[in-house]
């Protein structure tokens, strides 16, 4: 499940990174939001159930990237997201990728009536976002503000 979220600061923070150059204002709002994605980040992994394996909890990742398609940054934070570690060997021999969770979608959006019962949603993802959403806003918003302080100091 996505969302599409829009973010825009406040006008004067909008005024003050209009007078930084393309590039700088780029690698400032880059790092803000980075830094409200590690916060949700954070309280979806803590919504997540702990199964017998830790798969889904270690399965929570994030993801920070330009479409090549259409040059549109793409912020993302949910289960089997992000890099992808290198495949190791299990017990019984098989090899799997690392900080995988194929079972993730079953426990995020449910099953319907299968040989072996239905399984109810739990859709931690929004969970941890909505508890988290201001409070990610306030980190970028303040990571914004010292990305600007910092390139008026410096140019000063």
């Amino acid at each position: 499940m996505s969302q599409n979220q829009v973010v825009t600061g406040d006008r004067k923070l909008d005024r003050q990174l209009d007078r930084l150059g393309d590039r700088t204002a780029k690698r400032i709002n880059a790092a803000a939001v980075r830094s409200g994605m590690a916060v949700v980040r954070k309280a979806v992994k803590a919504e997540a159930p702990r199964g017998p394996t830790g798969n889904l909890k270690r399965a929570i990742g994030a993801r920070f990237r330009k479409k090549r398609t259409t040059g549109i940054y793409e912020a993302k934070v949910g289960a089997n997201v992000g890099k992808r570690s290198a495949a190791k060997l299990t017990r019984s021999g098989k090899v799997q990728k690392a900080n995988s969770a194929p079972h993730a979608h079953l426990v995020i959006l449910g099953t319907s009536n299968r040989r072996t019962g239905t399984m109810p949603a739990n859709n931690f993802v929004d969970r941890g976002f909505a508890k988290t959403q201001a409070a990610a806003l306030s980190v970028m918003k303040r990571r914004l503000r010292e990305g600007i302080d910092r390139e008026a100091a410096r140019s000063s």
